[in-house]
């Protein structure tokens, strides 16, 4: 997870784009089976944010009033 509530954007949606959602199966470094919503982001190993509808391995959410991004894959 990123830390401090700050993070950069950048890249573009690809194809249609669409502010829904898609809902996912995913497993935790513990290996707990976890229900998750994954929104159009992709987190690289470098912890940079981009948005895609191609790849996506995160999620935005609200915290304290920041918007985070969390890895979920």
């Amino acid at each position: 997870m990123l830390q401090g509530g700050y993070f950069s954007i950048s890249g573009g949606l690809s194809g249609s784009s669409s502010n829904n959602s898609t809902d996912n199966i995913y497993v935790d470094s513990e290996g707990n089976i976890i229900f998750a919503p994954f929104d159009p982001v992709y987190i690289d190993d470098e912890n940079r944010v981009y948005l895609s509808d191609d790849e996506k391995n995160g999620r935005f959410y609200l915290e304290d009033g920041k918007i985070y991004v969390e890895r979920l894959v």
